[in-house]
């Protein structure tokens, strides 16, 4: 199992991987599985000497010898999440492949801020103004102060909609925010692949990037386009 995870790990290496992109992506997904099979026997190998270990102090101590025994903590209640592939990508803890989101982020404006946010208690003055000195159109409502867990993601206020609910009512401009905000945005995690970026931006307006289980920054599609662009005249620098 070690011998086909490190042939594995040198195929995935090479230089000339994604000349054939689906003949690497299979690659990978093989990777991921013997990956994933060769912790699973480690950690049985682990627990076979722990209990072999145990087994001969045993032998050794006498009939009132108390022998005291730590279990750490593990994710046998949390089988549905952290041992879950497709929700670690979501949330940030794993990076699928070379062009992701991440990279998406690297090549954006360095004046802007990784995560505008404002708090659910401001006044939606104080949300057009992040808005405009800032030039975005979407901002997630977010509690307390960062680092924010995903759990304090509340939900997001647009620029379209707040004009929307000002033209009705201009007093609304010192309502809370909490008050009008919208639905969350749709997360997507900072390791996940560009082309599911795509296809999100297709019906939602923006998307909250997460890593590590935490809120990094909004990915837009000016962001994307921006993105496409670098990497269009990059290309055609080196023609």
């Amino acid at each position: 199992m070690r011998e086909r995870a490190a042939s594995l790990e040198e195929e995935a290496g090479q230089p000339d991987l994604w000349d054939d992109r689906e003949r690497a992506e299979k690659l990978l997904k093989r990777k991921r599985v013997v990956d994933r099979e060769l912790r699973l026997l480690e950690r049985l190998t682990e627990g076979v000497e722990d209990a072999e270990l145990l087994l001969e102090l045993a032998r050794e101590a006498d009939d009132d010898a108390c022998i005291v025994v730590f279990n750490p903590d593990s994710g046998r209640g949390y089988l549905s999440t952290v041992f879950n592939e497709d929700w670690m990508m979501n949330f940030g803890f794993i990076t699928e492949c070379e062009e992701c989101v991440g990279a998406v982020l690297d090549t954006r404006n360095a004046s802007i801020e990784n995560l505008l946010y404002v708090n659910p208690t401001a006044p939606v003055s104080e949300a057009i103004e992040i808005m405009r000195s800032n030039g975005v159109s979407q901002l997630p409502v977010c509690k307390n102060t960062p680092p924010f867990a995903n759990a304090e993601v509340s939900g997001s206020v647009d620029e379209l909609e707040l004009m929307d609910v000002i033209h009705r009512d201009p007093n609304a401009m010192n309502v809370e925010v909490d008050k009008i905000m919208g639905a969350k945005l749709p997360t997507i995690g900072v390791g996940q692949k560009v082309e599911l970026a795509v296809e999100m931006l297709e019906t939602a307006p923006a998307l909250l990037v997460l890593s590590g289980g935490r809120p990094l920054s909004v990915l837009t599609r000016t962001d994307l386009l921006s993105y496409f662009t670098a990497i269009a005249e990059d290309a055609n620098g080196r023609d």
